[in-house]
């Protein structure tokens, strides 16, 4: 009831205040509730472990939250906060904030506000006392501020600029005063806003989760606008839609709404293919507007199926035991859909065993019915500490989160009862049990690795114990490498493997983020971990994806392809993505874009991928690798319903394959895509040619025989490197596939840096199964200004074999040599930049205890690098973006803090050099030589090094001669490997870096540095 009065009140309070003000843009005064402070807000008061014993208390009265302060003989001062909201209640245009507060007992006390604007400046409101009984405190947004702080190099102004979150409510209590206890109410703010904020605008399709189901298309999906004001509203909308092919299309139409109503028009879907469209729409009205985006799929549902899964585990990770009913089975309903087998969630021992030897099971009770109900399994985790089991000073901690993750020192033998009562209760229900999560890292497992081990072994032998056949689980381990958040257990993955492997079925493992780091892990790093183990013990890859912040949807949609299928062919029993549902709605916010919806239940490319890995490879086993070359992936399946193969190539600077399969003549083929979308092939003799590119598809072969891979039948030069102005050859070998001869046309398009020397067309006869070589001459030009260094200009190939029905084209990247002009320091265009994803490194990636540490964008950290030559030096400029300048450090330790590190390599020396470029706290420059050739001097001195400001960042200018390097114009001329990282250090620690290549910051190896030459006279 009190919730209710609440909600009353805050609605009265709106209704009160709805009054429309005459200005040019009309606006809406109204009042707006931000927290109740209720039983789903967890209030908490900053307090570090070095802070010592806490002096205060937190509880929930009902629907509302106390603070209770001790009584001390000294002044007390604490931050009272709630980490959720911090970001997600936005204040917009407010003039006032109301907080309501009851002073239960004590007296010396009074509260004062901080909120934080867009500029990130902390705005600090004067305090108010607080007296006997209730207080109603209304703090002026603009007047009231009596000073404030700079928060990520914000501008300190004192006033407010855009939106505001709350940072904190500072309560502060006089020395020599008994104890304190204020219950907290409510808060709210009055905004003055546009008319239009207050229309709420939604892509609906009529689905739970926005699909439309194919081949029915009964779903008709609408932008469905409503009013929440109490004055009528008339606009222009205009929406703009892409489907996942790349067709685009608009829709605008004038709209009127009427007070508190709502109105739909209907969206016209234009593409005949499956797939996700994504939505943006903007309504204009009398110099206003508001603007969006969202997203709905036409996508044929490949579940829910029957029974268990028959092979490879498809999971989806999932936090619907902490939701209410009614998402819950939503979520499951989405799940259950997408072809899901195993559903990770459930609650742990701390939410079924809050009382000591009192079970509640309602809970996975529920989550198990509604898997089989959507025929899907549960993957249990037991893990985490019950509050009674934890040691008493962490038992007493305000963060409950010490004690969640504890070992239960005060409870081990209840850990082991516990572990037995929940394997004896789903026996044949749930088959999977991990134990513990992520408890490598510290923010996972305050305990230590020996208590983790002993974790471990309880829980096994009771599992065991009750259930013979279910299979226990490590935790799954973060990843493999440096990671700050392994500091207290450093070994714990590798003490588990080697000393605890007779306490686990299962190996659990992670690795979060991008393809090329997770295949070295798992080509590499994994098989070194596991050679220690005795007996086989499979890895299921319980939780690894990568958000969609920073690579977009598609390139999230094809992490999951490429990591899913490399998992599969490597051995593995499952793959589970993390997670159904975004976290959150901040788009820039990694932990808020893992998941495969939105937040709001709309689906993502990522979902519909899932759906078509699931359709097509349910059934099917791993068979075998083809070898295509380096970076060149191609996995072949097979099942009842027929053989699959997948295949891509990974890097951008590799050419194009066309794969030849017998298939048997009575074969049918056909290619698929990520979105389910399927072009038949043509089967020739028994044999199909499918391209293979940098695009993620599928091989389907049906009703033939078992494919065989005969090779590549029209191969382009794996990497092809041009000079301007010499000639390169572009030679492709064609293989005749076919027991008869056939003729070859091949024709080249070029783009306009790139010139054919001869005749751009050849025809060729090649033998039955024979081969023969087709070359062109190309005759490189410059670079395009507006190329970016780096990345390769596309050359195409068309081939035609005749008599066949085999047409098509490959493309054909060419590496234009990087040649720097003498004045290249002074061109437009850069000679690197830095700013995307596959170029970060961070050192806190994926720990939800750093999320604040993660890459954001470019905004964040990036950079720009120009080289060039003046007299006889050789010169750097290296212009960083960075939100946060931070170096506390100096000479060998400036990696720590927000520097440059970067080396050369010329032909013959032994070693490269590396120097370290610094702009300190005081900003003065600062430099350093860690790596020299043998025999060369230290020439750090001779370095120039210039640093100054620059919107957003910092500029380097570094000058050095030639001659301290060993190079000459000649070595100049012929080239020299270059390679650059900026480090970045925003809170105090190092984040991590950004490289143009590998080889500085991962490890000291100029192999993989591009080279550069110089145009000099």
């Amino acid at each position: 009831m009190k919730t209710l009065g609440k909600m009353l009140l805050s609605m009265l309070l709106v209704s009160c205040f709805f009054t429309v003000l005459a200005e040019p843009v009309k606006t809406v005064e109204s009042s707006k509730p931000l927290w109740t402070f209720g039983a789903k807000e967890n209030w908490t008061v900053w307090w570090p472990a070095d802070k010592g014993a806490p002096v205060f208390r937190t509880e929930k009265s009902g629907d509302d939250a106390i603070l209770t302060l001790n009584a001390s003989d000294k002044e007390m001062s604490l931050k009272y906060f709630e980490g959720r909201l911090k970001g997600a209640v936005v204040m917009q245009k407010a003039s006032t904030f109301t907080l309501r507060a009851e002073l239960l007992s004590g007296e010396g006390v009074e509260l004062s506000l901080m909120l934080q604007d867009a500029q990130n400046e902390l705005l600090v409101y004067k305090p108010v006392p607080l007296k006997t009984g209730l207080n109603t405190i209304t703090w002026d947004i603009n007047k009231d501020i009596t000073t404030s702080y700079s928060y990520k190099n914000s501008p300190v102004d004192r006033k407010v600029d855009g939106d505001l979150h709350l940072w904190e409510i500072t309560v502060k209590k006089a020395a020599n005063m008994p104890e304190v206890k204020i219950k907290f109410l409510d808060a709210s703010c009055v905004e003055r806003r546009p008319l239009l904020d207050f229309v709420n605008v939604e892509v609906d399709t009529g689905h739970p989760i926005n699909l439309v189901i194919l081949p029915e298309a009964k779903e008709q999906p609408s932008i469905k606008v409503k009013n929440t004001s109490d004055l009528p509203v008339s606009f222009k909308i205009d929406v703009n839609v892409k489907a996942y092919d790349g067709r685009e299309w608009n829709e605008s139409a004038d709209m009127s709404v009427q007070p508190r109503s709502e109105a739909s028009k209907a969206i016209e879907d234009k593409s005949p293919s499956s797939g996700v469209r994504w939505v943006t729409w903007k309504l204009s009205s009398e110099g206003s507007s508001i603007e969006g985006r969202s997203s709905w799929a036409r996508m044929k549902p490949s579940g829910p199926t029957n029974g268990l899964a028959p092979n490879f585990l498809f999971s989806i990770c999932t936090h619907a035991s902490w939701r209410t009913k009614d998402v819950r089975e939503r979520e499951f309903l989405a799940l259950g859909l997408s072809g899901c087998k195993v559903v990770r969630d459930g609650p742990g021992w701390s939410q079924i065993e809050r009382e000591k030897g009192k079970y509640k099971w309602d809970m996975m009770d529920e989550m198990t019915q509604l898997a089989d109900k959507h025929g899907m399994e549960i993957q249990g985790n037991p893990g985490n500490c019950a509050k009674w089991a934890a040691s008493e000073a962490k038992a007493a901690n305000p963060s409950h989160l010490i004690w969640l993750f504890s070992a239960p020192v005060r409870g081990w033998d209840e850990w082991g009862k516990f572990n037995y009562a929940i394997a004896e209760r789903y026996k044949g229900k749930i088959r999977f049990w991990e134990m513990g999560n992520e408890t490598d890292l510290e923010f996972f497992w305050n305990g230590t690795t020996d208590e983790y081990i002993k974790y471990l072994k309880i829980a096994y032998e009771n599992v065991k114990k009750a259930d013979p056949k279910a299979f226990v689980m490590t935790c799954g381990f973060s990843g493999i490498g440096p990671h700050a958040g392994k500091k207290l257990n450093p070994d714990m993955q590798e003490r588990t493997i080697r000393e605890a492997q007779d306490y686990f079925d299962i190996h659990a493992f992670h690795q979060h983020g991008v393809f090329e780091k997770f295949q070295k892990t798992v080509d590499v790093e994994l098989p070194k971990l596991r050679s220690v183990l005795k007996s086989p013990k499979p890895l299921y890859f319980n939780e690894t994806a990568m958000y969609s912040c920073t690579i977009g949807e598609k390139g999230q949609a094809e992490i999951l392809y490429k990591k899913l299928l490399l998992t599969f062919a490597r051995g593995a029993i499952g793959y589970t993505w993390y997670d159904l549902r975004n976290d959150g709605t901040d788009l820039h916010e990694p932990e808020h874009n893992f998941g495969m919806l939105t937040q709001d239940f709309h689906p993502k490319a990522v979902y519909v991928a899932f759906n078509t890995l699931t359709g097509l490879l349910l059934d099917k086993k791993f068979v075998k690798q083809s070898d295509f070359g380096a970076d060149t992936y191609v996995f072949e399946f097979s099942g009842p319903s027929g053989y699959v193969v997948t295949g891509w190539v990974e890097k951008e600077s590799l050419a194009e394959k066309l794969a030849a399969f017998k298939v048997g003549k009575n074969a049918k083929a056909a290619t698929v895509d990520l979105m389910g979308n399927e072009t038949e092939l043509p089967v020739y003799q028994g044999t199909v040619l499918w391209p293979i590119t940098s695009e993620c598809r599928f091989l389907v072969v049906r009703g033939g025989d078992k494919p065989e891979c005969i090779g590549n039948v029209l191969t382009l030069p794996n990497t092809l490197v041009a000079e301007p102005g010499k000639p390169v050859t572009l030679a492709c070998s064609v293989s005749n596939p076919l027991e008869s001869p056939l003729k070859v046309q091949a024709d080249i398009r070029l783009p306009d840096c790139l010139k054919a020397k001869d005749e751009s067309k050849r025809t060729e006869s090649v033998d039955a199964a024979g081969s023969k070589v087709i070359s062109f001459e190309i005759v490189p030009g410059r670079r395009p200004a507006d190329a970016p260094q780096g990345k390769p200009v596309i050359a195409n190939v068309t081939y035609d074999f005749s008599g066949t029905p085999w047409k098509g084209e490959l493309r054909q990247p060419v590496m234009l040599k990087t040649v720097i002009p003498a004045d290249g320091i002074r061109q437009a265009e850069p000679v690197f930049r830095m700013q995307t994803e596959n170029r970060v490194t961070n050192i806190f990636a994926n720990d939800p205890s750093n999320a604040r540490y993660a890459w954001t964008g470019p905004k964040d950290l990036s950079a720009a690098v120009w080289l060039g030559v003046e007299g006889e030096n050789l010169i750097t400029r290296v212009e960083v973006t960075d939100d946060i300048h931070q170096q506390s450090k100096s000479g060998e330790d400036m990696w720590q803090g927000d520097s440059i590190q970067y080396g050369f390599k010329a032909p013959g020396q032994k070693a490269q050099w590396e120097f370290g470029l610094n702009m300190k706290e005081n900003g003065s420059p600062d430099v350093f030589c860690w790596f020299k050739p043998e025999g060369m001097a230290d020439p750090a001195a001779k370095l120039n090094l210039k640093v100054s400001k620059i919107d957003g960042g910092v500029r380097y200018d570094a000058s050095i001669p030639l001659a301290d390097l060993g190079f000459t114009r000649e070595i100049l001329r012929e080239g020299i490997k270059f390679n650059l990282i900026v480090n970045d250090s925003d809170l105090g620690k190092r984040e991590g870096w950004i490289h143009i290549a590998p080889g500085i910051g991962d490890r000291k190896d100029p192999g993989p540095w591009p080279e550069v030459s110089f145009d000099l006279p």
